[in-house]
């Protein structure tokens, strides 16, 4: 997976400008923050990356040279579906085999605290279950590139720390590209940038990597 360029991408909806002359990179391997004064605009970033909507104007090139393979929380789940099948889902699509498919469910579930939940329907899960199972189906089949819109409100400050330090680790160990809406700034030293949207403009773009001095306090815990 490599990088993605936007290249002064607007977007309008409903004869809306959602955003405005966005130019700027995200690198490959990157873990990549979005905070925006609307979640209409960042919901649009990401739709447009994930391929769900076309820019208006303007250009957004993802480097494919090494193939790609995206994993997200974007589609809502089916509520007569267990979280086992919504699991399963992105692991048939990428062939894995029965075997292999139940290894990695009861693993991802261990890790993040899901297994009592796997054959529970998606209707009888609260939002911080249904918000752990959203993150664990964008990363269970590997993907090169992970796209998460909100979920840390919903949980609390620990398990958030716990989930954004996986992501923080297969970003940095495996490559894989994240690309993720948050605004609690007390989680920002995961992001190697943080874009601030604002009206549909980049009001500011920070970071030039991870911030080992403010991280290792997360990493300890």
């Amino acid at each position: 997976m490599g990088e993605i360029e936007f290249n002064d991408v607007s977007y309008i909806e409903k004869e809306k400008i959602v955003l405005k002359n966005i130019t700027l990179t995200v690198s490959a391997g990157e873990l990549f923050m979005i905070k925006g004064s609307s979640n209409v605009e960042t919901k649009a970033f990401l739709r447009l990356i994930n391929g769900f909507i076309a820019p208006s104007s303007g250009r957004l090139k993802i480097d494919q040279k090494d193939g790609i393979s995206i994993g997200s929380n974007l589609i809502p789940f089916l509520p007569a579906l267990k979280a086992r099948e919504i699991l399963s889902l992105p692991l048939i699509a990428r062939g894995y085999s029965k075997a292999e498919s139940d290894r990695k469910i009861e693993e991802i579930a261990s890790y993040f605290s899901l297994s009592e939940f796997l054959d529970k329907k998606v209707k009888e899960l609260s939002k911080d279950t249904l918000a752990l199972l959203g993150v664990s189906k964008a990363v269970i089949a590997e993907p090169s590139l992970v796209l998460l819109d909100t979920f840390t409100p919903f949980l609390e400050h620990r398990v958030a720390v716990q989930v954004m330090t996986y992501l923080h680790e297969i970003s940095v160990d495996y490559e894989v590209t994240v690309v993720m809406v948050e605004n609690d700034k007390r989680l920002h030293p995961f992001a190697g940038k943080i874009l601030h949207l604002e009206d549909g403009y980049v009001k500011e773009l920070v970071g030039e990597g991870v911030d080992l001095n403010k991280l290792m306090p997360f990493l300890k815990i």
